[in-house]
């Protein structure tokens, strides 16, 4: 799927359409088994690749595979744009258990979409 979404993106007449194609051909293969979080985020993925505002879904399978894999840091990540996209600023929960650098450049970018005015994907006051 990622040697999909790069062609996607490296090809200027690709359109909406093909993001949808891709789309589809990713929900067909998770089908009912929502029990892999890799699939279910990179759902979530397509559109910050794309970049077209993501629907609900997306943010709910961002949300599933959190709760199925918490302690990877792609799915923490992801996790942490798709709340930041819908305005959810106080349920962000950066933690970086390995002692690294990860958890403090989260907590700065919070920082930054906190003191910026509006959240970048806000129209007015309601959030995306």
């Amino acid at each position: 799927m990622d040697i999909a979404m790069w062609r996607i993106r490296t090809v200027p007449a690709s359109t909406p359409a093909d993001w949808d194609r891709l789309r589809a051909l990713l929900a067909q293969s998770i089908g009912p088994d929502t029990s892999d979080p890799y699939a279910l985020s990179l759902l979530f993925r397509t559109y910050l690749a794309e970049p077209r505002p993501a629907p609900p879904a997306a943010h709910a399978a961002m949300d599933r595979a959190l709760a199925l894999q918490p302690d990877s840091y792609e799915v923490r990540l992801l996790a942490v744009y798709s709340l930041a996209m819908r305005g959810r600023l106080e349920e962000i929960q950066a933690s970086d258990p390995h002692s690294g650098m990860l958890g403090k450049r989260a907590l700065d970018s919070l920082g930054t979409l906190r003191s910026s005015s509006p959240l970048p994907c806000t129209s007015g006051a309601t959030p995306c």
